[in-house]
């Protein structure tokens, strides 16, 4: 895909799909649902949107499949880097509509890998959202003071 575009996956089913070509232009890639969405391209994605994971997993196979420091959003659901290395833009976990109800947002890296971040990283959660998490690898906060929460029962945590 190339040119200006905006990849919205989002269905209803537990159905998962897979996208092995570069992703590159002005827009964003956007996953939503319970579904999966695996992005195979190795180092191709130069797309300068971002990308947003509002549910379901978004599961990332080779290094150079997020576009450097690009901006992202996990309001639900998990962003799974499975081992390998970013340098991101900022990083915002959840959103303030969520409720206990909804998914957790969850960035893992099991098996190594660093997440540098270029930006900010912000955790607002709804009343009694459940707790973001990045779990696995290594997070670099490029000097940023770790994230904080107002909200009641808001929690962020590292594993």
């Amino acid at each position: 895909m190339s040119n200006d575009f905006y990849v919205l996956y989002n269905t209803n089913n537990a159905g998962a799909v897979t996208l092995a070509g570069a992703i590159s232009g002005g827009g964003s890639l956007n996953t939503g649902g319970p579904s999966t969405l695996t992005v195979l391209s190795n180092g191709g994605n130069s797309y300068s949107g971002g990308t947003v994971v509002n549910g379901g997993t978004l599961d990332i196979i080779n290094t150079g499949t997020l576009p450097a420091g690009r901006d992202v959003i996990v309001q639900a659901g998990t962003l799974n880097l499975n081992r390998f290395s970013y340098s991101i833009g900022s990083l915002t976990l959840s959103d303030p509509g969520m409720t206990a109800a909804s998914p957790a947002p969850v960035v893992r890296n099991t098996g190594g890998g660093t997440l540098v971040l270029g930006g900010n990283v912000t955790y607002n959660p709804g009343f009694a959202a459940p707790a973001a998490s990045i779990a696995g690898g290594t997070l670099d906060l490029g000097g940023r003071p770790a994230p904080s929460t107002s909200a009641p029962g808001g929690a962020f945590t590292t594993r």
